[in-house]
């Protein structure tokens, strides 16, 4: 999680994007986060969690392995750049709607983002830009599934990626002013 660990156990200490900053997660190598295709009893098994964050880089990882959660839990954010990473690998989650990067507002009533430190103010994400990265055998690469009304996430960029072998490449629900351009789109079945 992106979140000091002072304040990661308290009740709605962040809202809009007021959260932790100027984040920088760069591989090298063969940076690897595998989340071994596991299940926690009821709880989803999530790579990164980003909430009311600002000014994000996360580049050159591979993020492999998904169940019910998401390789990249994406809410209330603003200024993220994801940029050449692969998502690959998954069992199925039986609902078929399970976002490699998954992008969601924190709202109580949605119950699309659960840590209890945000104030679940129903912020969207602003300035997304995911580039360069490749996509491989998931549910859906990148997309929203629950949504707040009137709460839309803006200018999300997805360009130069490499879509293969999912039931949806991108979802786009309550999105304004997006920006899909120069992806290759491959084996992808609704």
């Amino acid at each position: 999680q992106f979140i000091r660990d002072s304040k990661s156990k308290k009740s709605a200490v962040y809202g809009k994007y007021n959260g932790e900053k100027n984040i920088s997660m760069i591989g090298e190598g063969t940076a690897t986060i595998d989340l071994g295709g596991i299940k926690m009893g009821n709880k989803d098994v999530i790579g990164i969690i980003m909430g009311h964050n600002k000014n994000v880089t996360i580049e050159n990882i591979t993020f492999k392995n998904m169940r019910y959660g998401h390789l990249i839990e994406l809410d209330a954010s603003s200024n993220v750049s994801i940029k050449n990473c692969t998502f690959t690998g998954h069992k199925a989650s039986g609902k078929y709607n399970k976002e490699a990067i998954n992008l969601d507002t924190p709202d109580k009533k949605r119950t699309g983002f659960k840590s209890k430190w945000s104030k679940m103010d129903g912020t969207s994400n602003n300035g997304i830009s995911i580039t360069g990265c490749t996509f491989n055998n998931l549910e859906v690469g990148v997309g929203t599934h629950r949504y707040t009304g009137n709460s839309y996430h803006t200018n999300v960029v997805i360009q130069n990626c490499t879509f293969q072998k999912l039931q949806t490449a991108i979802r786009v629900l309550n999105w304004e002013n997006a920006t899909i351009t120069q992806n290759t789109i491959t084996d992808c079945t609704p």
